[in-house]
């Protein structure tokens, strides 16, 4: 999963959540579609694309600054209409956007550094699903190299993370303690990657402590993961 498409699946999490506008977060989702590589007629992208056309003179964002309060309020009750006119033609779509592009169709994980780069892409997917804009907006960007600290009699392995707090214009080190269930030793040991990667749809695995830059990941807490 690349990050236009988390970037894609918090904005609409967010519309649906009523914490973002839809009209504003079509105007995202229409801008992220390049980048995440979704054809402009795809099914669930034209409906975006129609809400940004029919309402892009409607003043969302920065741009109701420069507006005078009187016209805004005057412009008000349309953009109550349009807004809920766009919740009409958008939320089914907003669902289908994010049930297609949480189950991406991926390779075989490859070795061990994949395995980490894999792991790290379901970290920042739980990140930016959770609603706490603490975490949603970090992005995790692979493991350091050669910091890695096996210690499977304690059911423990020590990895550094890259993570960035500020749209990828610089990157922090985060020390994750991934924990092991006895399943999950055996998979590490025998180098069986893809059966240490957490469920897609599983929760409460991840745990943040960003003031510390340290996470820790269960690894079989749950019958989910």
């Amino acid at each position: 999963m690349n990050l236009a498409h988390l970037e894609i699946i918090a904005v609409a999490r967010s519309m649906l959540d009523g914490e973002k506008s839809f009209i504003e977060g079509a105007r995202q989702i229409t801008a992220l579609r390049n980048t995440a590589g979704l054809d402009y007629l795809d099914p669930d992208i034209v409906p975006f694309v129609v809400i940004d056309s029919e309402t892009d003179k409607l003043p969302f964002g920065d741009v109701r600054k420069l507006w005078a309060p009187a016209a805004l309020e005057k412009l008000q009750p349309e953009i109550d209409r349009k807004e809920q006119w766009a919740r009409e033609t958008g939320a089914s779509h907003c669902r289908n956007l994010i049930d297609r592009l949480r189950r991406p169709d991926e390779p075989p994980i490859k070795d061990e550094a994949d395995f980490w780069l894999r792991l790290g892409r379901r970290m920042t997917e739980q990140m930016w699903m959770s609603g706490d804009n603490n975490l949603r907006f970090l992005w995790v960007d692979g493991a350091v190299p050669d910091a890695l600290l096996s210690k499977l009699d304690e059911a423990l392995v020590l990895v550094w993370m890259f993570v960035s707090e500020d749209s990828g214009k610089s990157f922090a080190e985060y020390r994750v303690s991934v924990h092991l269930d006895p399943a999950r030793i055996e998979s590490y040991r025998s180098a069986r990657w893809a059966e240490l990667l957490p469920n897609p749809e599983a929760t409460g695995w991840l745990t943040v402590r960003r003031d510390a830059k340290e996470m820790d990941v269960r690894l079989g807490a749950s019958k989910d993961v």
